[in-house]
């Protein structure tokens, strides 16, 4: 049994440089703002690109503005389930049998425990979230 949820993951960019991170981090710790997930890539020796899920999305949105970070929104399809064996094989053929396409797709397993966090065009997310049900 799958348990399916839709956050929203804020991307930004910070400068790609030693110690940046560490800032941010202690910024948003001040804030008192915690974060339900962190991506942090280094995309050229310029510009690291971030994503984020807060614990509160409108008291990170008045911290994005104050700290005047250029905020893009997407829509992240997160799916749960005990992993006994095949779940993932099961959660692939319900999205193809649907025609969907992924974009993007990650995944941890901690204590038995699976969870898919699933990237796709906007107008597929209902979709996508039927599919699995």
């Amino acid at each position: 049994m799958f348990t399916i949820d839709t956050c929203t993951v804020y991307n930004f960019h910070l400068p790609d440089k030693p110690g940046i991170l560490l800032t941010f981090a202690n910024r948003l710790r001040t804030a008192d703002i915690p974060l339900k997930a962190l991506w942090a890539q280094g995309k050229s020796k310029v510009d690291a690109r971030i994503r984020c899920i807060p614990e509160r999305d409108p008291q990170f949105l008045d911290f994005a503005k104050s700290a005047e970070l250029e905020l893009f929104e997407e829509i992240v399809v997160y799916i749960t389930a005990n992993d006994s064996g095949g779940e993932f094989l099961k959660l692939l053929e319900r999205i193809a049998s649907a025609n969907i396409n992924i974009n993007e797709m990650q995944a941890v397993n901690i204590a038995g425990e699976t969870g898919w966090m699933i990237w796709t065009d906007e107008e597929q997310v209902e979709p996508l979230i039927e599919s699995i049900r």
